[in-house]
């Protein structure tokens, strides 16, 4: 006999009614949000701005952060140490757009070369 606290493993308790784990299925619902294609923000101009400009906080103004941008302004990006952690910041994707979009990143897909060796192809032994 078991106590009524006590659960078996693989059993999902939700809602007062015991279900089997592979049957338990969370949902989260999600907003919407309507991205406009021309007000779309970039990475790689987001990652340039920090790299060259980050000491003046241009990063964040332009990620839509006027307040630590102009802070970053002020104090040359903290000494140079806030910019050196929005660089890594920015690069990681943990400081996104303020307005909660994602950045635009252009996916080229993979690139390969053809090599082709004929007669006059050789190995330099070493």
């Amino acid at each position: 006999s078991s106590s009524s606290s006590s659960v078996d493993v693989g059993v999902v308790a939700c809602g007062g009614a015991l279900y089997n784990a592979s049957d338990a299925i969370f949902q989260r619902k999600l907003g919407c949000t309507y991205v406009d294609p021309e007000d779309v923000y970039d990475f790689e101009t987001a990652l340039a701005l920090s790299v060259f400009f980050g000491f003046l906080g241009f990063d964040r103004f332009y990620l839509g952060y006027p307040m630590i941008g102009l802070l970053k302004f002020f104090t040359f990006g903290f000494c140079l140490f806030g910019q050196l952690v929005d660089v890594v910041l920015i690069a990681l994707q943990i400081v996104g757009p303020a307005d909660g979009t994602g950045y635009r990143i252009d996916v080229y897909g993979p690139r390969s070369t053809l090599l082709l060796s004929d007669n006059h192809t050789f190995v330099v032994p070493g």
